[in-house]
């Protein structure tokens, strides 16, 4: 039966889906632990250069060194984390873009599936009507068959007698 097999692959379109959608979502949390990482190296950016001006302020030029080096080495990360956040971006856009395909074709096959569901159902109906045509028939030439011997017979004692 084909609908059997059409219902199979409908289910694995399903599951093929579901599993897109999986990725959409592990490749949004992955951008956005990235981006909250990014903010924070950001904002600890900030507080190393506002150390720096102040030990500066200060008189103690040691300290201040210390905290623009940290704050340069917050800046070096935050350009990694920036180019990781657009790789990522990209990823997650592509992960959409799939299931997003993935989506369209489960829906076209459900149609698929449906239209071979509705012949299947049009063609039983047909059958089971061609069967009980088949039994009429049957048995109307059964019943005119009976008459016919029923009427030959009582000829034959009509004019047998």
């Amino acid at each position: 039966m084909a609908g059997t097999g059409l219902k199979r692959l409908a289910k694995l379109y399903a599951l093929v889906e579901q599993r897109n959608g999986l990725e959409v979502r592990a490749a949004a949390v992955a951008l956005h632990d990235v981006e909250q990482v990014a903010l924070t190296y950001a904002a600890d950016r900030r507080l190393e250069l506002i150390a720096a001006r102040t030990a500066l302020g200060g008189g103690s030029r040691i300290e201040a060194l210390a905290a623009e080096r940290t704050g340069a080495a917050y800046l070096a990360h935050g350009a990694l984390l920036g180019r990781l956040r657009e790789d990522l971006r990209s990823a997650r856009d592509q992960a959409v873009h799939t299931h997003r395909a993935s989506r369209v074709e489960r829906r076209q096959l459900d149609g698929v599936v449906e239209r071979a569901g509705t012949a299947e159902r049009i063609e039983a109906g047909r059958r089971e009507q061609g069967l009980a045509d088949d039994r009429f028939l049957a048995r109307r030439e059964w019943t005119r068959e009976r008459a016919r011997e029923a009427e030959a017979e009582a000829d034959l004692k009509v004019n047998g007698n």
